[in-house]
């Protein structure tokens, strides 16, 4: 018999995930927990089911919950208090192997507390506090049935943990053969306090469209009530794919509620428009027309698609921004790409655009961008489908929020200024010299170099599992990466003379941002040895300077109950 013992006082709510153990899971297994409290005992009854089911429980606290596991498998429990949960967050009682908090890497990022993460979702403002969703499976670090997680934060580095805030089909997950989930989306503030949510609801087995968009409302933006569909054909238009996904609603100078989703025709991927006048945005969806069109090829779908207008120099412009899965830059094999287009809205389109790739490391994939105080704000999921190796564990985290602003020339996407709050003091400053090395003590580093005139360079991160190293000629910057040998892509970019260099290095991630987030460039590596130094060298003598600085973990506020947790592996 498994036991939890729950230590905190007062009223909770449990949330536990159960199904039968494999060896029981056929057509009659049901599985059973116990959950004992002072006045008595009540059981959490669960049917036959492949993959894990939600089972809640409103409890007085101090409680212990128990399960024999020769019939029942429990793979997550967490409670929390209904009143304070908004700041105190989650209090995880139950993790696996399998789906355990991945402690040791990502310290400085948002990293989920449990399972996979992938793309970024409903990111909106709920006063000074930022919500940010994402794609999540709780049960192992692997891609699987996708639900919602959810953080907060109230300065952009410091996240606190919700509960899950959406959950599949419940006859999905109980069906090994049926494959979907809540896919991405995005989240709307309404007048009256709540917030809607918009996502698309992918079931593979559903004909003819196996992608559908959904829409529910969260009071209290903790729990979501009944989803309800809003969208269940395909756009009308010729020759579509079955790709039609990822609804991003924003309210549109006409007063309408707009929907963009991301797909293909023919040889084209396409953002799709759709439009709605109804007060609350949960009806009276028609589609408009095509958005814009990328020339790809294959069928390949856009993805991910967000709209935000652009301020300062770029005022009157909006920034379009997707992904391409599946797309390769043919020269140097880079994979599933990101870009933004800038231009004019005109009407229901976009005009006069200029395009740019957002990062060439590629592990900045699925940006979700929203407007913000100070002009538009973006975070995307720090990794690419391209290292994603089926049945093998992938931890992943998001990248800092990012600034986007445009000159007249070109987009720049730097780190948020809050990203200076991780700093720990400094590490080393001076005058930068033909050579010189950084003794990283935590593998955390800000590493800032100004006054380049394009002198050319070379940086190598000392790493025992990697091969990392960031070149410059004068016009081309290049990071070489290579990972236990296997083969890698190039990673390079056209820059001209560049000026000031931002090395942000985490334990399993770095992000370069070079003049002023013109060219940037996020790589995730697969290890949790931390980066033991950056040596420097330039090929001509520089008259700039760096600075680094330490930098503290984020506290991503995840309470553990360590008793429980232990006793539960």
């Amino acid at each position: 018999m498994t036991s939890l013992d729950i230590t905190r006082n007062g009223p909770l709510t449990l949330h536990l995930w159960q199904r039968p153990t494999s060896g029981a899971r056929d057509s009659a297994a049901k599985s059973s927990v116990t959950v004992i409290l002072a006045g008595g005992a009540r059981q959490l009854e669960g049917g036959p089911t492949h993959d894990f089911q939600l089972h809640m429980a409103d409890i007085q606290g101090p409680a212990t919950v128990q399960w024999d596991v020769a019939g029942t498998e429990v793979s997550l429990a967490y409670v929390y208090d209904r009143e304070t949960v908004v700041d105190d967050g989650i209090t995880v009682l139950f993790t696996t192997a399998r789906n355990a908090f991945s402690a040791d890497r990502f310290l400085c990022h948002l990293k989920p507390p449990f399972g996979w993460m992938n793309d970024p979702n409903g990111m909106s403002m709920q006063g000074d506090r930022l919500h940010l969703f994402y794609q999540s499976y709780p049960h192992a670090q692997r891609w699987n049935a996708m639900h919602w997680g959810h953080a907060a934060t109230d300065n952009l580095i410091d996240w606190v943990h919700y509960p899950i805030f959406l959950n599949p089909d419940s006859d999905l997950l109980a069906d090994r053969r049926r494959v979907g989930g809540i896919f991405s989306g995005s989240a709307v503030p309404m007048s009256d306090g709540s917030l809607r949510v918009f996502y698309t609801d992918r079931d593979d087995d559903r004909l003819p469209c196996w992608e559908w968009q959904k829409t529910a409302v969260s009071r209290d933006w903790i729990t979501a009530e009944q989803a309800v569909t809003i969208i269940e054909d395909r756009p009308p238009e010729p020759n579509i794919a079955r790709d039609n996904r990822d609804a991003y609603v924003f309210k549109g100078a006409d007063n309408k509620w707009k929907l963009l989703l991301g797909g293909a025709q023919e040889d084209c991927g396409v953002v799709f428009l759709y439009e709605s006048d109804a007060p609350d945005a949960a009806s009276n969806w028609r589609y408009v027309g095509i958005f814009h069109r990328e020339r790809v090829g294959g069928g390949l779908p856009l993805e991910c698609p967000a709209l935000v207008p652009l301020t300062g120099a770029g005022e009157g412009l909006h920034l379009l921004i997707f992904g391409i899965i599946g797309v390769r830059n043919k020269e140097i094999l880079r994979p599933h790409l990101s870009y933004g287009v800038v231009g004019r809205l005109e009407g229901d389109r976009l005009v006069d655009t200029r395009r740019f790739e957002l990062d060439f490391g590629t592990d900045a994939y699925a940006f979700q961008a929203i407007e913000h105080s100070d002009g538009p704000i973006a975070i995307a999921w720090a990794a690419n489908w391209f290292d994603v190796i089926k049945g093998h564990d992938f931890p992943s985290a998001m990248t800092f929020p990012r600034r986007a602003f445009f000159d007249g020339e070109r987009l720049l996407t730097p780190p948020d200024a809050a990203v200076d709050e991780l700093h720990d003091g400094i590490l080393a400053e001076g005058s930068l010299t033909s050579s010189m090395t950084l003794d990283l003590q935590e593998g955390l580093a800000d590493l800032i170099l100004d006054g380049i005139d394009g002198a050319p360079f070379d940086i190598a991160f000392v790493h025992p599992d990697c091969t990392l190293r960031l070149s410059y000629d004068g016009r081309e910057m290049e990071l070489h990466f290579q990972m236990a040998n296997q083969p890698s892509p190039r990673y390079l970019r056209q820059t001209g003379r560049i000026n000031d260099l931002r090395i942000l290095v985490d334990r399993g991630l770095i992000e370069v941002y070079a003049d002023g987030g013109a060219h940037c460039c996020t790589k995730r590596f697969d290890s949790a040895v931390p980066v033991g130094a950056i040596s420097i060298a330039f090929e001509r003598g520089s008259h700039g300077t760096f600075r680094a600085y330490k930098l503290r973990p984020a506290r991503n506020f995840i309470h553990y109950d360590e008793n429980t947790v232990t006793r539960g592996r």
